[in-house]
């Protein structure tokens, strides 16, 4: 799985010469993280969290639906989606798409209130008509819509426009 650095690569080939004709109108980023990850290595111990992580990738890989989608290992047990040209609209299934999709794998976690490993989805939109792409302060606000997610209860999508 690439990793955070992956992500200037990306944006450096979406905003080529070619692809400035046609620039994405909108875009969504979505922060990932494994609720109460630290208690499950503690418990289990780190193979099953590498392997619970590989499995999370995964499954969080196979809901991106369209070629230029970008899942990256952001840091520990937190993903980044990058989803150029989903929209605001767009961007509440998207985040329950990955959500449901983590939740499906039933991997068993015994230190969660639901007995398996589930992730909250914090993110943010957006458009043209805000102004110029600003990919850190975006990422800034999925990630202050993830702790939102956190701070309501874990295994559920927030988002901020």
């Amino acid at each position: 799985m690439p990793n955070r650095h992956h992500l200037k690569q990306v944006m450096d080939r979406l905003q080529q010469p070619e692809r400035r004709r046609h620039p994405p109108r909108s875009w969504t980023v979505m922060m990932v993280d494994v609720d109460h990850f630290k208690p499950l290595n503690d418990q289990r111990g780190h193979r099953y969290g590498d392997a619970c992580l590989r499995q999370v990738a995964q499954a969080l890989s196979g809901t991106l639906a369209r070629p230029d989608d970008v899942l990256v290992r952001y840091g520990g047990e937190e993903f980044l989606a990058l989803f150029p040209s989903a929209s605001q609209r767009d961007a509440p299934g998207l985040a329950e798409r990955l959500r449901g999709a983590v939740e499906a794998l039933a991997l068993q976690h015994p230190a969660s209130p639901s007995g398996c490993v589930t992730v909250s989805v914090g993110w943010a939109s957006h458009s043209e008509q805000t102004g110029e792409l600003d990919l850190d302060a975006l990422i800034a606000q999925a990630d202050l819509a993830l702790y939102r997610a956190k701070c309501e209860g874990r295994n559920r999508a927030v988002g901020m426009a």
